[in-house]
């Protein structure tokens, strides 16, 4: 219908409609096109059959293949999401063992061990560092707080604990550690 819009009122041929086709386009009445049709039906470019709107059955075409093409679509998109997201896992792993071992480097240049410090029968965690160790998950408000001596403490709210994780040489219950 637009196309057909345009290319009856484009009376230059460019393709567009300027302003003087636009204005002039306003500027019909429903008798001028009626005048139009008529001419165009008399010159014999165009025939015109009678229809009964009561007989013609229109039948959507394709209906199942445009649902198929969506579904497929639709899948299609889910898995890039899901690529997206894996490499973006996968870059957010790899920054954090970067991120681990550089903290680990600057841990080594100042002279500190690692922590937690894991060997046979043994699981060191110092809490003093002002930096949780490897490990230790908080929950609830932990804070380190300076102490008179001029080291730091761990503090752990009320309502609030650490979770440590064992490495899996002491065993499921920490091997009585």
């Amino acid at each position: 219908d637009v196309i057909d819009l345009v290319r009856t009122n484009d009376t230059d041929g460019d393709g567009n409609l300027s302003w003087g086709e636009f204005a002039h386009m306003l500027r019909w009445s429903d008798d001028l096109h009626k005048a139009r049709d008529a001419a165009t039906v008399a010159s014999g470019f165009l025939t015109i059959s009678p229809v009964d709107p009561e007989q013609v059955m229109l039948v959507p075409r394709g209906e199942e293949a445009i649902k198929q093409t969506w579904l497929r679509l639709e899948e299609e998109a889910l898995r890039q999401a899901e690529e997206e997201l894996q490499e973006y896992r996968e870059v957010e792993r790899e920054r954090a063992r970067e991120l681990e071992r550089e903290e680990e480097a600057q841990d080594r240049a100042a002279g500190r061990g690692p922590n937690p410090e894991i060997r046979e029968g043994l699981a060191r965690y110092d809490f003093t560092t002002q930096k949780l160790p490897k490990n230790v998950a908080t929950h609830g408000f932990v804070d380190y707080r300076p102490q008179p001596d001029g080291s730091h403490a761990l503090y752990v709210g009320p309502k609030s604990h650490l979770t440590v994780k064992l490495p899996s040489l002491f065993g499921p219950n920490g091997g009585g550690c």
